[in-house]
């Protein structure tokens, strides 16, 4: 299953942990997930989870990323 979610902008604060930005990505992620009759919702509540898990260990990295610059 491959789905592509844009998110615009969160709001974050400049010391958010990953638990903050994890449940950011996942409340974004949930409130912009297309309808999926074929896939059984145990099967996308899983996708979303690893989604925001990925998602946000990737705005970690970039925050990361940019404060060493």
């Amino acid at each position: 299953m491959k789905i592509n979610i844009h998110v615009e902008q969160l709001e974050l604060t400049e010391k958010a942990t990953y638990g903050e930005v994890y449940r950011a990505m996942y409340q974004a992620i949930q409130e912009h997930w297309p309808v999926m009759h074929a896939v059984s919702p145990d099967k996308q509540a899983l996708a979303q989870q690893q989604a925001a898990a990925t998602s946000a260990k990737k705005v970690l990295a970039l925050r990361q990323t940019g404060r060493a610059r």
